[in-house]
C-alpha cells in the first residue's frame, strides 16, 4: 500500500492501486489539494471538515466515511487531553483520513507501515489497523484514569486530610466525557464492521471485530470507573456533611456558654440607679466567680448531654 502525506512526501504520478492517502488541513493549501486530487461529493466534504464531538459512519458515494472522536494525544510526550477529531473514508481499496494537526495513532500506524513492519494491500485493512491502535490509547488513557481514582480513593479514605474535590470534579468531569465519546465510538465501530462483513474484500474484518470488541470492554470499563468515581463523590459529601456538622455543634456549644453570660453582663450593664452592688467593691469579683461558675456548670451540663 502506497503512504501518501500531503506536505511531507512527493506526491506519485499515478492513483493506481491501494493507497493510503492522509492530509492535515492545517497545512497551507491543504483543502485545495484535496480538492483538487481527490474527487470528493459534497456530503463526503461536510463530513471530512466538521468538527463534531461525536462519532458516527455514514454511508457516502465514494464508500463509507467515519467521523471519530476520541481522547488521545495530539503529539508524543505532551498530555493534551483534549479529544482527538479525525475524518476517515473507505473508497474501495483506498483510505482517506483528514485530521487537523499531529494524531499519535497515525503517525504510528504509518511508521510501521513505512518500514515494512506489516503488509496491507486494501483500504479496510488500514482502517482497521488505525481503529485498533486508537482502541489501545483509549485503553491506556482509562488505565491512567484507573490509577488517577487509585490515588484519590486512598487520599480520601486513608490519609483524612484533604478531600481532593476539585481534582475529583475534574476526574468525573473526563469519565462522563469518555463515556460519551466511547460510546458513540463504539456503535461507529460496529456499523462500520457490519458493512465490512458484507464486502467482497475480507482483508481487516478480524482486526475490525477485535477493535469493536475492545470498545465494547472500554465501555464497561468507563461505567465501572464512574462508579467508583460517584462512590467517592458521596463519600467526599459525608465527610463535608460530618465536617459541616462537627462545626454547627462547636458553634452551638460556644453560644449555649455564652448566652447567659452575655445576658448578665448586658443585663448588669445598664445604668441606671438600683444596680446591687454598685457602691460595693467586692460586687465585681463576686459578678466575676459567678458567671465562672456558670460558664462551668454550662459546659459540664453540655458536656454530659452530649456523651449520653
Amino acid at each position: 500500500m502506497r503512504l501518501v502525506k500531503f506536505g511531507k512526501e512527493a506526491e506519485p504520478g499515478e492513483d493506481v492501486g491501494p493507497a493510503w492517502v492522509d492530509v492535515d488541513l492545517d497545512q497551507p493549501e491543504a483543502e485545495q489539494w484535496l480538492a483538487k486530487r481527490l474527487d470528493l461529493s459534497t456530503a463526503t466534504h461536510a463530513i471530512l471538515a466538521e468538527s463534531s464531538i461525536s462519532s458516527r459512519r455514514v454511508k457516502v458515494d465514494e464508500g463509507v466515511a467515519m467521523r471519530i472522536c476520541y481522547t488521545g494525544e495530539r503529539e508524543e510526550g505532551v498530555g493534551d487531553e483534549s479529544a482527538v477529531r479525525l475524518g476517515l473514508v473507505v473508497m474501495g481499496d483506498q483510505l482517506l483520513s483528514v485530521r487537523r494537526g499531529a494524531i499519535v495513532e497515525i503517525d504510528e500506524v504509518w511508521g510501521r507501515l513505512a518500514k515494512g513492519d506489516v503488509e496491507i494491500s486494501h483500504g479496510w485493512s488500514a482502517l482497521a489497523m488505525l481503529l485498533v491502535r486508537i482502541a489501545d490509547r483509549v485503553e491506556s488513557k482509562l488505565d491512567d484514569l484507573g490509577t488517577t481514582l487509585d490515588d484519590l480513593e486512598e487520599a480520601i479514605f486513608e490519609s483524612g486530610g484533604d478531600l481532593q474535590i476539585e481534582k475529583l470534579g475534574q476526574t468525573r468531569r473526563r469519565l462522563i466525557r469518555d463515556r460519551r465519546n466511547i460510546s458513540a465510538l463504539g456503535r461507529a465501530i460496529d456499523e462500520i464492521a457490519e458493512d465490512h462483513s458484507g464486502a467482497d474484500h475480507e482483508e481487516g474484518r478480524e482486526e475490525l471485530a477485535l477493535a469493536a470488541q475492545a470498545m465494547t470492554r472500554h465501555e464497561r470499563t468507563v461505567a465501572f470507573h464512574l462508579e467508583r468515581s460517584n462512590l467517592l463523590h458521596d463519600q467526599v459529601q459525608s465527610q463535608l456533611s460530618d465536617r459541616m456538622n462537627n462545626a454547627t455543634l462547636r458553634l452551638g456549644v460556644v453560644a449555649t456558654v455564652f448566652l447567659p453570660l452575655g445576658f448578665l453582663t448586658g443585663l448588669l450593664g445598664i445604668n441606671v440607679a438600683g444596680i446591687p452592688g454598685s457602691h460595693d467593691p467586692w460586687a465585681f469579683w463576686l459578678v466575676c466567680l459567678l458567671l465562672s461558675g456558670l460558664a462551668m456548670g454550662a459546659w459540664f451540663l453540655i458536656g454530659r448531654l452530649y456523651r449520653s
